[in-house]
């Protein structure tokens, strides 16, 4: 079944939705070419359903509420500790055995089904964050600690702006589709698997809050030199293949 650009809008459709009502009939065909032809039909239609001029009302809307979340931290007694915006310099795949698309694509991307948009979850920011922090020689106790809850409040990241697109495509190729070794090197075949990432160029708002219950461990400086470190890292899988990498915006 092809896909025409025509049908997919990620303004007026919800992208889980319409995935999967358009896998559906083929996934339980169980017919494996019609598949890989309808991955890579639809992979095309995504991204290119996925350019700023389309998109830019969501990525404002994400934007206006983030704000909500962070007046309503303040208000409950938090302090913002840092809003950043960070612009990856190129493709970040995060949350590659989230549901949503793995069964469709075989491979994952974190997905907020309800804002229509992908996102870094705050517990993987977090992770990177404590562990880049550890690394610099700061104390980890404001990120966790068996005595209290911690200081820091991480929200999810969220893209709020891009060059040209939101989303690209990759390709995976395995070797074997069967059981390898099971069958002749000469007699393999080699089969690829489009998958969506997020583009490069793609700008996240990073945002931390802090309690203002005790006297704070971590100030504004050293988290801006812990992230600092952090982005030296990269954010999600296959950062040793230079995926995931960021810049402070403006850069």
């Amino acid at each position: 079944m092809a896909v025409t650009r025509s049908m997919l809008s990620l303004l007026d459709t919800n992208f889980v939705s319409f995935l999967r009502y358009t896998f559906t009939k083929t996934i339980v065909a169980g017919d494996i070419k019609e598949l890989l032809q309808l991955r890579r039909e639809v992979s095309k239609d995504v991204r290119d359903a996925s350019t700023r001029d389309k998109i830019l009302p969501l990525l404002t809307g994400v934007n206006e509420y983030l704000n909500e979340i962070v007046e309503g931290y303040t208000q409950a007694g938090y302090r913002l500790l840092m809003d950043v915006k960070l612009k990856l310099m190129s493709r970040l795949l995060i949350g590659t055995n989230e549901p949503y698309l793995k069964g469709l694509f075989e491979v994952g991307l974190c997905w907020n089904p309800f804002l229509n948009l992908p996102y870094i979850p705050a517990s993987s920011i977090k992770g990177v964050i404590s562990f880049s922090a550890h690394n610099i020689g700061y104390s980890t106790e404001a990120f966790e600690s068996e005595k209290e809850a911690s200081e820091l409040i991480f929200v999810d990241s969220y893209p709020v702006d891009c060059d040209e697109k939101l989303l690209d495509i990759d390709i995976i190729t395995p070797h074997y589709v069967e059981v390898e070794r099971s069958i002749k090197e000469t007699n393999v075949k080699p089969r690829p698997i489009p998958f969506l990432v997020v583009a490069k160029g793609v700008v996240f708002r990073f945002i931390i809050l802090q309690s203002k219950r005790n006297k704070p461990s971590i100030t504004p400086q050293d988290m801006m030199k812990i992230l600092t470190a952090a982005i030296e890292l990269g954010f999600g899988a296959k950062t040793s293949l230079s995926y995931g990498r960021f810049v402070f915006k403006g850069e």
